[in-house]
């Protein structure tokens, strides 16, 4: 199976935590920046993913080993020069509440701007 039909076979198969964090970026479309869901970026497949200002936003259940991911994100981060952001799924009301609030804040939160 190739990278791209992995990415579409997890776009159809979201969490409901993913679900609920895509609507949101969906509806919301924070200064015009367009965010895209499960989308390849080299050998990986970020869950969400803006080009423009150069953001992936993870989201995580409890059973993913952190020394593993943090490893992913330094590789992630060199091949892509991407920021590699990761919430817990036990974390996604407050993310939505930080999006609801200020876009701004959250890019200034993440030292993107």
């Amino acid at each position: 199976m190739s990278i791209i039909e992995k990415a579409r076979a997890l776009r159809k198969n979201m969490t409901p935590q993913e679900k609920r964090v895509w609507l949101f970026l969906k509806q919301q479309r924070f200064q015009g920046l367009r965010f895209r869901r499960q989308a390849p970026i080299g050998p990986y497949i970020a869950d969400f993913l803006c080009l423009n200002p150069r953001l992936i936003i993870e989201i995580d259940g409890g059973q993913h080993n952190i020394a593993e991911h943090q490893t992913y994100d330094k590789k992630e981060q060199i091949i892509s020069r991407l920021k590699v952001t990761r919430f817990f799924v036990s974390g996604i009301a407050r993310l939505i509440c930080i999006l609801n609030q200020s876009w701004r804040l959250f890019l200034m939160l993440l030292k993107i701007i």
